[in-house]
């Protein structure tokens, strides 16, 4: 088994729920769609590439993930933007009480990716925007195109002014309770997601490179997303699906959070944790515990029929697991 990162830290017991956040209302100015929410935002990964013949000093890459990176809007109902000095804070804020160690000082020291889990026109595209004016919505991957790998070398989308260079991609994450096939587009994706994540993290650069998975709330697809990447990993199942559904959050009791997790226990060895969350995908939706099981087992099973939960649609995670 690997090691498991020292932020993060298992033992038995139930997930809890972390509310999932309406849009909201900033600075009494009313807006559509939703805008950065730093509770949600958490380090999942941080990997030193191994050395190639060309680059024998690899960066760290880094990956986070949270819900819609949107600005409030200073009207109701105004345009909004991607936030991306919010953004850079809190990732720094995050990397530091992770690791003890400094984030990258500012946004040019790095190359920052966008990878969105939802129909970009979901915010009329006001995302999109932020890194191509020109452009509705990044190329969208089929499963020809990711099957003959025609999709990677057009995934990214960027232009001139978009900020240092920053780019953004489209993966139309929805779960899929079918097992694998090859005409199920959804699983593969899903799969491909994590996969593609792992090798990106691990790919060497002489600059950092920052990759931020996000749906609308940060919750079901992005937890699918995230749980898919430690099994691409190699993490076990159990550990992979808590990995994936936990975030860090800096309050104790921030507004939207309904219960600290009770499976989490920070070294001081209090009984709950009081500096991570629990965030499960659906809210109990079938579809997404089945894409969850059917990832971890290779596409054969249906949550609650496996080694590693009981029948519960959340899942009980036994000591002997770990």
């Amino acid at each position: 088994m690997k090691k498991k990162r020292n932020w993060i830290t298992t033992q038995s017991g139930t997930p809890d729920f972390f509310a999932i956040s309406p849009p909201q209302k900033s600075a009494g100015v009313l807006h559509q769609y939703q805008e950065l929410n730093p509770d949600i935002v958490s380090l999942l990964d941080v990997v030193t590439p191994k050395p190639t013949s060309k680059i024998t000093s690899p960066a760290k890459n880094f990956l986070f993930r949270g819900n819609e990176p949107l600005t409030a809007p200073t009207t109701p109902d105004g345009p909004q933007t991607v936030d991306f000095e919010g953004l850079h804070t809190i990732m720094s804020k995050r990397y530091k009480d992770a690791t003890g160690d400094t984030f990258p000082v500012s946004r040019s020291d790095y190359l920052f990716h966008d990878v969105c889990l939802r129909d970009p026109s979901r915010d009329n595209h006001q995302e999109t925007h932020a890194f191509d004016p020109n452009k509705a919505t990044p190329t969208e991957p089929t499963l020809t195109t990711l099957t003959n790998g025609t999709y990677e070398p057009d995934m990214w989308l960027t232009s001139a002014s978009a900020p240092n260079g920053a780019k953004m991609c489209w993966w139309p994450i929805e779960p899929s309770g079918s097992p694998y096939n090859s005409s199920n587009f959804l699983f593969y994706l899903d799969q491909w997601a994590g996969e593609t994540l792992h090798t990106l993290l691990n790919t060497a650069h002489t600059t950092p490179h920052v990759y931020y998975i996000h749906c609308a709330n940060g919750h079901d697809r992005t937890g699918l997303v995230a749980y898919s990447y430690f099994i691409a990993r190699g993490e076990p199942q159990p550990n992979a699906y808590i990995l994936g559904s936990t975030v860090c959050v800096s309050d104790e009791n921030p507004a939207n959070c309904i219960a600290l997790t009770s499976d989490l226990t920070p070294e001081s060895g209090s009984p709950k944790s009081k500096t991570k969350t629990r965030i499960l995908p659906g809210g109990g939706a079938g579809s997404y515990f089945d894409t969850i099981a059917n990832l971890g087992s290779g596409g054969n099973l249906s949550w609650g029929t496996n080694d590693y939960v009981d029948k519960s649609p959340y899942g009980v995670f036994k000591d002997s697991d770990f």
